[in-house]
């Protein structure tokens, strides 16, 4: 083959392998090869432009998964600035709603956040820090009770909350705000706090595959407390005699800790209430081990379960592919892909996926399009939902709301179909 056919198809052949993967991220198969075989041509026709397109290629790939398409770009912003508007309120509900205090917390808020992202922070204490002392030190890790009232059909029901990495309590409370409009129950909040994006990114790693453990104690810039107050919290709802169902939602980093919480607690005395009462649902699986779902082809699980799992991703999320559809789209490999423990990939539960959505951010990638655009049909979360509505508009109505379905029924349906 003569040099300047290659130099030709390099180009082309990018182009070709663009269109792939963009036009759905599970055409992935057929696009890796394509660009293994430019770095090929690159290589054997020393074509720097061809090197530089494949490195922009991933950049644009990488920037894409997290915060979406150039159409998404504006909701995102529009987002942002609306969760660092948030007015603060303490756990009882209590703000202050004077327009100089919304600003001066705006602007406290933009500089607050651009700093926890980019500056690690000290182990956080105890004492009530303010301005930039509070800065210095890592917001704490810890569980917040609802801000709302129940509705009396949902009052035997508990929802939990867990955000995932460069969360700051203002954007917690904001997709909090966002579930419990969607769904209508009470959010318990778990607020796994940013330490960075670059410590964040450290802690997945060291929670995803079992490295650097010895670094998890002693207050030390990787820790694990975030998954110790889960386990309490669930523990907790899961021995109430008052409570039928728990709910746990997860997304990104928090999907990992979900995952460390529950091969725990399916090992302790509550795993027999956890097959009853307990439906898991997570936003961009990028955990190691999600146990007590289903199993490939849909059989039950061999060992103690939980009532549901659901692994929500949206085909473009370039996290997700780094659970869940990495094993969904490369089983046979997910097996030889092992954390420090020698356990190889394995996430349980039922996948739903959007194949053709992009974007990573809980809020503007996931809710609103379930919330605004109908996606993820296939997740009983879209009946909760359904349901949800159905009550607010026989409430606006006046009449007495149908009576709603129970957990079980919906989860019974759900298998059904």
């Amino acid at each position: 083959v003569s040099v300047p056919i290659l130099i030709l198809c390099s180009p082309v052949l990018l182009v070709v392998a663009g269109l792939c993967i963009c036009f759905s991220p599970l055409l992935i198969l057929i696009g890796v090869p394509i660009l293994f075989a430019i770095v090929v041509f690159a290589l054997v026709t020393f074509s720097s432009a061809t090197v530089i397109a494949i490195f922009a290629l991933l950049i644009c790939g990488i920037v894409f998964g997290v915060v979406g398409l150039l159409w998404d770009w504006p909701r995102l912003f529009i987002n942002a600035m609306t969760a660092l508007w948030y007015k603060m309120e303490d756990d009882n509900g209590e703000g202050n709603d004077s327009p100089f205090s919304q600003l001066g917390n705006f602007v406290k808020n933009f500089i607050a956040t651009l700093w926890r992202y980019l500056i690690p922070s000290f182990p956080a204490v105890d004492a009530d820090l303010s301005g930039f002392p509070a800065l210095l030190f890592r917001e704490p890790c810890k569980y917040h009770k609802p801000k709302n009232a129940s509705p009396e059909e949902y009052k035997k029901e508990v929802w939990i909350y867990i955000n995932g990495i460069a969360t700051t309590r203002d954007i917690a409370e904001t997709n909090r705000d966002l579930l419990f409009e969607m769904f209508g129950r009470p959010i318990h909040l778990i607020h796994n706090p940013t330490d960075s994006i670059l410590v964040d990114l450290i802690e997945c790693l060291a929670w995803k595959v079992g490295l650097l453990g010895t670094l998890t104690n002693l207050g030390s810039l990787v820790y694990k407390q975030p998954e110790d107050v889960l386990k309490k919290q669930l523990t907790r709802f899961l021995n109430q005699s008052d409570v039928e169902k728990v709910v746990l939602i997860a997304h990104s980093q928090g999907t990992i800790v979900t995952g460390n919480a529950l091969t725990d607690l399916l090992q302790g005395p509550t795993c027999d209430k956890m097959k009853s009462k307990l439906e898991v649902y997570n936003f961009a699986t990028c955990a190691h081990n999600m146990p007590g779902g289903t199993i490939r082809g849909g059989s039950s699980p061999s060992v103690p379960g939980v009532k549901s799992i659901e692994n929500i991703s949206n085909g473009g999320d370039i996290v997700a592919w780094l659970g869940d559809l990495f094993q969904k789209a490369f089983y046979l490999l997910s097996n030889l892909w092992i954390d420090a423990n020698g356990k190889s990939l394995h996430i349980t539960g039922k996948s739903v996926v959007e194949t053709f959505l992009w974007g990573h951010l809980l809020n503007t990638h996931y809710l609103k399009p379930m919330q605004k655009h109908g996606k993820y049909s296939g997740s009983v979360l879209v009946r909760y939902m359904n349901q949800e509505k159905e009550r607010q508009r026989t409430s606006e109505q006046g009449s007495p709301p149908s009576p709603s379905p129970s957990s079980a029924s919906i989860v019974m349906k759900e298998k059904m179909t």
